[in-house]
Protein backbone atom coordinates (compact mmCIF):
# COMPACT_ATOMS: atom_id res chain seq x y z
CA UNK A 1 0.00 0.00 0.00
CA UNK A 2 1.51 3.36 -0.82
CA UNK A 3 1.38 6.51 1.26
CA UNK A 4 -1.41 7.72 -0.48
CA UNK A 5 -3.56 5.11 0.08
CA UNK A 6 -3.23 4.84 3.77
CA UNK A 7 -3.63 8.66 3.95
CA UNK A 8 -7.03 7.88 2.01
CA UNK A 9 -7.72 5.44 4.60
CA UNK A 10 -7.06 7.05 7.38
CA UNK A 11 -9.17 10.38 6.08
CA UNK A 12 -12.47 7.75 5.71
CA UNK A 13 -11.90 6.39 9.12
CA UNK A 14 -11.55 10.01 10.55
CA UNK A 15 -14.91 10.89 8.85
CA UNK A 16 -16.67 8.11 9.46
CA UNK A 17 -15.77 8.27 13.61
CA UNK A 18 -16.58 12.24 13.36
CA UNK A 19 -20.03 11.19 12.09
CA UNK A 20 -20.60 8.69 14.53
CA UNK A 21 -19.66 10.85 17.25
CA UNK A 22 -21.59 13.82 16.01
CA UNK A 23 -24.51 11.52 15.83
CA UNK A 24 -24.03 9.95 19.28
CA UNK A 25 -23.79 13.49 20.38
CA UNK A 26 -27.11 14.19 18.54
CA UNK A 27 -28.58 11.19 20.07
CA UNK A 28 -27.18 12.45 23.66
CA UNK A 29 -28.96 15.72 23.57
CA UNK A 30 -32.31 14.70 22.31
CA UNK A 31 -32.73 11.97 25.23
CA UNK A 32 -31.80 14.46 27.63
CA UNK A 33 -34.21 16.83 26.25
CA UNK A 34 -36.85 14.48 26.51
CA UNK A 35 -35.77 12.99 29.79
CA UNK A 36 -35.85 16.74 31.26
CA UNK A 37 -39.67 16.99 29.52
CA UNK A 38 -40.81 14.09 31.23
CA UNK A 39 -39.35 14.94 34.71
CA UNK A 40 -41.29 18.59 33.88
CA UNK A 41 -44.45 16.92 33.10
CA UNK A 42 -44.19 14.48 36.12
CA UNK A 43 -43.33 17.54 38.57
CA UNK A 44 -46.52 19.53 37.26
CA UNK A 45 -49.04 16.46 37.72
CA UNK A 46 -47.41 16.11 40.98
CA UNK A 47 -48.00 19.76 42.13
CA UNK A 48 -51.28 19.77 40.87
CA UNK A 49 -52.30 16.37 42.73
CA UNK A 50 -50.62 17.05 45.53
CA UNK A 51 -53.25 19.43 46.93
CA UNK A 52 -56.17 17.05 46.29
CA UNK A 53 -54.57 14.25 47.69
CA UNK A 54 -54.14 15.79 50.97
CA UNK A 55 -57.43 16.76 50.74
CA UNK A 56 -58.31 13.45 50.30
CA UNK A 57 -56.56 12.32 53.23
CA UNK A 58 -57.48 14.53 55.74
CA UNK A 59 -60.46 12.65 56.85
CA UNK A 60 -58.06 9.48 57.16
CA UNK A 61 -55.53 11.61 58.86
CA UNK A 62 -58.01 13.18 61.47
CA UNK A 63 -59.62 9.04 62.53
CA UNK A 64 -56.00 7.90 62.53
CA UNK A 65 -55.28 10.66 64.90
CA UNK A 66 -58.64 10.24 66.68
CA UNK A 67 -58.08 6.50 67.02
CA UNK A 68 -54.36 6.98 68.58
CA UNK A 69 -55.16 9.55 71.35
CA UNK A 70 -58.80 7.84 72.03
CA UNK A 71 -58.42 3.89 71.25
CA UNK A 72 -61.27 2.80 73.62
CA UNK A 73 -63.77 5.21 72.07
CA UNK A 74 -62.11 4.66 68.76
CA UNK A 75 -63.30 0.62 69.82
CA UNK A 76 -66.26 1.41 70.93
CA UNK A 77 -67.25 3.75 68.00
CA UNK A 78 -66.35 0.80 65.30
CA UNK A 79 -68.26 -2.06 67.75
CA UNK A 80 -71.28 0.51 67.46
CA UNK A 81 -70.86 1.12 63.66
CA UNK A 82 -70.77 -3.10 63.10
CA UNK A 83 -73.68 -3.01 65.38
CA UNK A 84 -75.92 -0.81 63.59
CA UNK A 85 -74.90 -2.20 60.28
CA UNK A 86 -75.40 -6.09 61.57
CA UNK A 87 -78.47 -4.76 62.63
CA UNK A 88 -80.09 -3.18 59.15
CA UNK A 89 -78.67 -6.02 57.15
CA UNK A 90 -80.36 -8.91 59.01
CA UNK A 91 -83.47 -6.52 59.56
CA UNK A 92 -83.76 -6.20 55.44
CA UNK A 93 -83.58 -10.77 55.09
Amino acid sequence: MDNLTKSSDTNVVDKVAMSATKAVDATKTAATSALEGVANKVESVRSTLSPALDNAFAPLDAVMTFTRQNPLAALVAAATTGAVLHALLRTRH
